[in-house]
């Protein structure tokens, strides 16, 4: 495919983009999330959610358990799970990828087509609050 721009028309408007650019975003809406909580199964490869937006996906992964040779730079039916329960398959594009001096690396993806629901997030969430008030209840 060439590199000239391309034009989609929508309705009554037009949208250009360029084929070989991609407009950065600042997403301001990422939820922190809980470590040990929710996953992203891509392949054979379990990465932790650090954090999650509706438009994209933190995770990351101890270098060592990092399969050798490239990792895809996107993933059709990546898995969001919460513990064990799967929510979502997810078509993922990694965007940024950095490897900290712990030894630990952090991938970025964004999400194409169909968003998180974030509703979900939110009530298992809630959920595990309410779970986590009642046991400390119990123990007191």
């Amino acid at each position: 495919m060439s590199q000239q721009r391309m034009h989609k028309e929508h309705e009554n408007f037009e949208i250009s983009e360029t084929q070989t650019t991609r407009v950065k975003v600042l997403r301001q809406d990422r939820i922190d999330m809980e470590p040990g909580q929710f996953f992203l199964h891509l392949g054979k490869m379990q990465f932790e959610v650090v954090n999650i937006s509706a438009f994209g996906i933190a995770v990351t992964i101890d270098e060592a358990q990092l399969p050798k040779g490239d990792i895809p730079k996107e993933f059709l039916g990546a898995k969001l799970t919460h513990k064990d329960l799967e929510l979502q398959d997810l078509h993922l594009r990694e965007v940024r990828r950095l490897t900290k001096p712990s030894g630990w690396t952090e991938f970025a993806y964004e999400v194409i087509g169909e968003p998180v629901r974030i509703e979900f997030i939110h009530g298992l969430e809630a959920a595990s609050q309410v779970i986590r008030k009642q046991k400390e209840e119990q123990t007191n």
